[in-house]
């Protein structure tokens, strides 16, 4: 007996751009083929607009496939909106500017120069609609969102954009997801926030005393 199933597990605020679709579904897809091995019976005919597309021999095996996809395929998203390490990455060395504790460093979003403020604490790198104007990327009306924790502990939500690169001299990072929004509005001269999904393909070593940001690229 062959058992149909249909799972929606992991759902991202508002639709993707149709140009972005593919690129989620084949993150997904590879979730759920992950999960699938752990069941002779599990087979996985596609993944399509988020829907996995899964048949199964044995219907006790659903919930546990389930289970699995559910952890799976958020991870599998996550990596995606970090983008990929670029081919040509190398070791890069850059002053940083000092202002008190914070930190700024000079990056190139789409080859256009930004001066971002370093925050080891953020999840998401995030630019003020300006910068992304001038980028090419402005977040249109069905553009994904996250949610962001702001000054106070209040949730908000950001559009998000997909930069072509990320960089901060060699070391680039390409297909990055990126909020917008006016993250700092009391420094008009800074152009957002570089987050940990930027940072997280490097190892990162920050020498205040020499004023530097040492990054390293992890090959994976």
């Amino acid at each position: 007996m062959r058992f149909g199933a249909l799972f929606v597990l992991f759902v991202v605020c508002g639709a993707p751009r149709a140009a972005e679709h593919e690129d989620r579904d084949r993150a997904l897809l590879t979730a759920a083929e992950s999960c699938a091995r752990q069941f002779s019976g599990a087979l996985v005919r596609g993944v399509r607009n988020g829907v996995v597309q899964l048949e199964l021999m044995d219907r006790g095996d659903g919930a546990a496939f389930e289970r699995c996809y559910q952890e799976a395929a958020p991870r599998a998203l996550q990596a995606l909106a970090a983008g990929r390490l670029a081919e040509h990455a190398a070791d890069t060395s850059v002053a940083i500017e000092t202002a008190g504790s914070l930190m700024f460093v000079p990056a190139l979003i789409n080859g256009m120069n930004a001066r971002l403020l370093l925050d080891t604490g953020a999840g998401k790198t995030i630019i003020r609609p300006l910068l992304a104007q001038l980028a090419g990327i402005e977040p249109g009306r069905e553009a994904p969102l996250v949610q962001i924790t702001v000054a106070g502990g209040g949730q908000l939500s950001v559009p998000l954009v997909r930069a072509r690169s990320l960089a901060i001299n060699e070391a680039a990072v390409l297909a990055i997801e990126i909020g917008v929004y006016e993250a700092v509005p009391d420094l008009p001269d800074v152009d957002g926030i570089l987050g940990t999904d930027y940072l997280s393909h490097f190892r990162v070593t920050i020498d205040r005393q020499n004023g530097t940001l040492l990054l390293v690229p992890l090959r994976r």
